[in-house]
């Protein structure tokens, strides 16, 4: 089936309608009426819910998708509608028929996902962008607030019935780090974490910012030539309570977790939540924590205890070299670990905004009423990552909460015992 591109002609196939049309042409089946306005006196019925198969009509360009002269380094775009997503690739903004946006706290990349109808030929510029291996720039917008800027690594082509479409995947700057292995020296000593990230992340051309104390040195760090750069500054900032995530603007940021009050309640059956679902499986957690190290100055054991795990559960792992005192924050990390796993719920929302008006973040803090979930006290959670989704079936989002305990360190507080 041939595929509506906006500015060209497109002939109406059987069981077309015009909000299908718009579906596929612009991503959203509402903008219906930009292309009857445009072919009304066209159209032989002069009925905008019936057309015929055959007929030849004009998918009309919008204004505020054509070409935007911005590079994807800009953190604002203007004219854009509080909801709406807008994808810049090199400079071309792309008009997809489906998008998803993840952000998250606890990993060093974000990344984006979008659809779009292509046939080749049909639009060079976005030929260019779209081919195998181009590594094009690529910026990723809400309402046109910037909230992801990487590359294009992934163009995948698709075929069927319905026509060829281009299935994107996007992600933060920062993916380079946990795709590359180090480099040599692969051991420093009396380094701070600060010193040790900036030297790591400069070849990658992205800087990395510090939003709270990194701590002192450390008599020794080493990695494996096998190691991640992410992997080995990871195994470092866990060691000093810190998550490593991606800023909007592509950097790595090395930052605590949220504490406070909670900005806003989420209520069952109130405000747009979707679904209250959540698995507790017991044998992801441990009841004792061992964290094995060496140092220079001998052999080191770290303890961290679930006190909420009632029965003899064991897990043992090998540490970096760590300063005096370290190892044991090395196992309440591993401990935070293994609880993220288990403690972490999926939460749907109708959509992308609080009843404040305030767009879902992650590393903000919620108050959850669900007698579903047994809280029907409330308990407030961390969101862990936020989930955006954008496709003609409307607009949702999905929070994965979490015991804000499990990353700041602090003894549980678990609402289920």
């Amino acid at each position: 089936m041939p595929i509506p591109i906006p500015g060209r002609q497109y002939t109406i196939q059987d069981e077309n309608s015009l909000s299908q049309i718009a579906a596929r042409a612009y991503g959203d089946f509402t903008l219906w009426p930009r292309i009857w306005e445009a072919n009304q006196f066209k159209l032989k019925s002069g009925d905008p819910n019936v057309i015929f198969p055959g007929e030849v009509i004009i998918i009309p360009l919008l204004p505020e998708r054509e070409i935007v002269k911005a590079s994807t380094s800009d953190k604002n775009l203007s004219g854009k509608a509080k909801d709406e997503i807008t994808i810049v690739i090199d400079g071309l903004e792309i008009i997809p028929t489906s998008t998803k946006i993840i952000r998250t706290m606890h990993t060093a990349a974000d990344g984006w996902s979008a659809t779009i109808p292509w046939q080749e030929g049909e639009d060079p510029e976005l030929d260019k962008r779209v081919a195998p291996y181009a590594y094009p720039p690529a910026a990723v917008y809400i309402g046109g607030e910037l909230i992801i800027n990487g590359l294009l690594y992934t163009p995948q082509s698709s075929k069927s019935a319905d026509g060829t479409v281009k299935h994107l995947q996007g992600f933060s700057f920062t993916a380079d780090l946990i795709d590359s292995t180090m480099k040599p020296p692969y051991e420093k000593n009396n380094v701070t974490l600060k010193q040790r990230a900036d030297e790591l992340v400069k070849p990658f051309g992205i800087d990395a910012i510090f939003n709270d104390d990194f701590g002192g040195p450390f008599d020794r760090v080493t990695a494996k030539e096998t190691d991640s750069v992410f992997s080995h500054l990871l195994l470092l900032a866990k060691q000093r309570s810190l998550l490593i995530s991606s800023t909007e603007d592509g950097n790595l940021s090395f930052t605590k977790a949220a504490k406070g009050k909670p900005v806003t309640t989420l209520e069952e059956d109130k405000q747009g939540a979707q679904a209250f679902n959540a698995t507790f499986d017991g044998r992801k957690r441990f009841n004792t924590y061992r964290a094995l190290g060496q140092s220079p100055l001998g052999a080191k054991v770290g303890i961290a205890k679930d006190s909420k795990v009632p029965r003899s559960r064991f897990f043992t792992f090998q540490a970096d070299e760590t300063i005096s005192g370290d190892i044991e924050q090395a196992a309440k990390w591993q401990r935070s670990k293994q609880l993220a796993e288990a403690l972490t719920i999926p939460f749907p929302v109708t959509s992308w905004f609080d009843q404040e008006g305030r767009r879902w973040k992650e590393n903000t803090l919620i108050e959850v009423v669900s007698p579903t979930l047994h809280l029907s006290k409330g308990f407030t959670f961390l969101i862990k990552s936020v989930e955006y989704n954008d496709s003609t079936t409307g607009k949702t989002a999905t929070l994965n909460l979490i015991p804000p305990q499990v990353y700041t360190g602090e003894e549980l507080v678990d609402p289920w015992s």
